[in-house]
C-alpha cells in the first residue's frame, strides 16, 4: 500500500512539473531553482528530472554550490585591500572554534576586530579618502595605524594589551604573532584572558 501511494506522489508531483514547464506563467522560484542548476552545470536535472538518483545529486549539487561560494569569497577577499588580511586569518568560511568559548562581548569585539570595524585610523581615514600610506596613528605620527598596530604596538593600548595578552605576544610583537593570536584556538589562553 505504501508505495502504491508514494507512485501516485510522483505521479502527482510530474504532473504539476510538467504543467509549470509548460505553461505560459513565470514562477518566479521556480525559475530561481532553473538558474541554480544552470549556474551549477546540471541543467540537464531540472529538464529530465525524473531520471535521476536524488540522494546521489542533492550532495552533488550542495558541495557544487558550497564551492562556488568558497571561490567567490575567496575572490572578493583577494580584491579587498582590508580582506588581504582577512584571507591570512581565516582559510575558509567556518565559524572559529574559540568564539563558542568566550563570552558574546568579547566575540562581538572580534567579529568588529576582523571585519575592520573598529575605528582604527587605517579605517576612518579610508573611508575620508585618505591614501595608505598616510593613515597614521594619532598618538605616533610614524606608524600606520591598521589593527596590528593598535593591538600589538601603541602606547595608548599597552594597560590593556598587558592586561589581556600573554607575554609572549607582547615582547617582540610581529605580524606573524599577530595572525598566530587572532587564529588561536587554545581554550586555556583565550579563557585566561578574556
Amino acid at each position: 500500500m505504501e508505495k502504491n501511494v508514494w507512485h501516485h506522489m510522483e505521479s502527482f508531483s510530474a504532473i504539476v512539473y510538467r504543467s509549470m514547464l509548460l505553461s505560459s506563467l513565470n514562477f518566479k522560484w521556480l525559475t530561481g531553482i532553473k538558474s541554480k542548476f544552470d549556474n551549477c552545470g546540471f541543467s540537464y536535472l531540472f529538464n529530465n528530472q525524473f531520471i535521476v538518483n536524488v540522494k546521489n545529486m542533492s550532495s552533488i549539487i550542495t558541495q557544487t554550490l558550497k564551492d562556488q561560494n568558497n571561490q567567490q569569497w575567496q575572490e572578493s577577499i583577494n580584491i579587498s585591500n582590508t580582506g588581504k588580511l582577512y584571507g591570512e586569518l581565516k582559510q575558509n568560511l567556518k565559524l572559529s572554534p574559540y568564539f563558542s568559548k568566550i563570552p558574546l562581548q568579547y566575540a562581538l569585539s572580534i567579529y568588529k576586530l576582523k571585519s575592520c570595524n573598529l575605528r582604527f585610523p587605517i579605517d576612518v581615514l579610508a573611508w575620508q579618502g585618505i591614501p595608505y600610506n598616510q593613515r597614521k596613528c594619532d598618538v605616533r605620527s610614524t606608524d600606520i595605524g591598521d589593527a596590528y598596530y593598535n593591538i600589538l604596538v601603541c602606547n595608548h593600548s599597552q594597560h590593556i594589551r598587558c592586561e589581556l595578552l600573554p607575554r609572549y605576544y607582547i615582547r617582540h610583537p610581529s605580524m606573524v604573532k599577530y595572525i598566530e593570536l587572532l587564529n588561536c584556538n587554545n581554550k586555556t589562553l583565550i579563557s585566561s584572558h578574556t
